[in-house]
């Protein structure tokens, strides 16, 4: 490595570690301020308090909690900075969407404000958001209702399967009969799942609860290969935005992977040996670092997975 290179690198580390510090340091500047701001304000001494307020929402691009711009424009309100109120409280119902219009209207801390015309649209626009937000926890109520429905059904067939297997063996009548009554139940599925990835994209726990999010995972994981393949960037989005698991995505991407006649990632793709009855995992890329991949998608090691398929 040159001397130029060297120094070049040197001067990038150098650089990136201070711009590190530097937002750390913002960071806990902010807190402190915060802080500061909330003991003025229990102190009463809201004029000091809001002028904390407002120097530590300077210091960030709106990573507060609503609860603080709140203590901002009561404090800023009771100090007679009716202005900064405001902006407090615009920023409140605007970013954050604040929906509560009965707490603000009984807030003796802002009565100052409620004989300017502005108090009006503040109150406006948090009635706005509670329709909004009844809207749309009405949706999710309504999808959840579908999916648990669609897991219901995606699951009693293939249990009542496993049954059968057991009873008939895996090429019995039995067997072909009940993975009809499967793929005509699949195909149903399906069509619900879509019409609701389409619409609303990977929705999560908090929406539609476990078993909803579980719903769209089984379903997607069922379906043929055009399907999981034009849905794996929703899902993908969905746990960047913590709307699933990483391993729900790692299970998809083997699943994938092994259909297009490629090695999996992270061994979740099993396969029975008809002779001894047990399973194993269908073809694994770098096999030796499986267990660290897995753990780096919250999957237990392989071994234990294996061993749990035997119970």
């Amino acid at each position: 490595m040159s001397k130029n290179t060297s120094n070049n690198l040197f001067l990038l580390i150098t650089l990136f570690f201070f711009i590190n510090l530097s937002c750390q340091q913002k960071q806990a500047n902010y807190s402190e301020l915060i802080e500061e701001a909330w003991d003025l304000y229990k102190e009463k001494k809201y004029k000091k308090s809001a002028k904390k307020y407002n120097k530590a929402f300077a210091l960030t691009e709106k990573k507060e909690y609503s609860y603080q711009r709140y203590n901002a424009a009561c404090s800023s309100c009771l100090s007679g900075e009716l202005s900064y109120a405001f902006e407090h409280l615009f920023v409140l119902v605007n970013d954050f969407k604040y929906s509560k219009s009965n707490l603000l209207i009984n807030e003796k801390n802002l009565d100052a404000l409620k004989n300017d015309e502005r108090w009006a649209k503040i109150i406006d626009i948090v009635k706005s958001n509670k329709t909004k937000e009844d809207s749309i926890l009405n949706l999710h109520k309504k999808i959840k209702l579908i999916l648990d429905t669609v897991l219901e059904e995606d699951q009693k067939y293939r249990l009542q399967a496993i049954e059968i297997v057991k009873e008939y063996g895996r090429h019995s009548e039995e067997v072909n009969v009940i993975k009809e009554t499967i793929n005509e139940k699949d195909s149903i599925n399906l069509i619900k799942v879509k019409n609701i990835l389409d619409k609303y994209g990977w929705l999560g726990r908090k929406e539609i609860g476990f078993d909803g999010n579980l719903a769209l995972l089984l379903v997607i994981q069922h379906a043929d290969i055009e399907t999981q393949e034009k849905y794996l960037p929703i899902l993908q989005e969905g746990v960047s935005n913590n709307n699933a698991q990483a391993s729900d995505l790692a299970m998809l991407e083997d699943r994938i992977a092994i259909r297009n006649g490629k090695k999996q990632i992270y061994g979740t793709q099993l396969t029975i040996d008809t002779i001894t009855g047990k399973y194993y995992p269908l073809p694994i890329e770098d096999s030796v670092n499986v267990d660290k991949r897995r753990h780096e998608v919250g999957l237990p090691k392989l071994d234990e997975y294996l061993k749990a398929m035997l119970q």
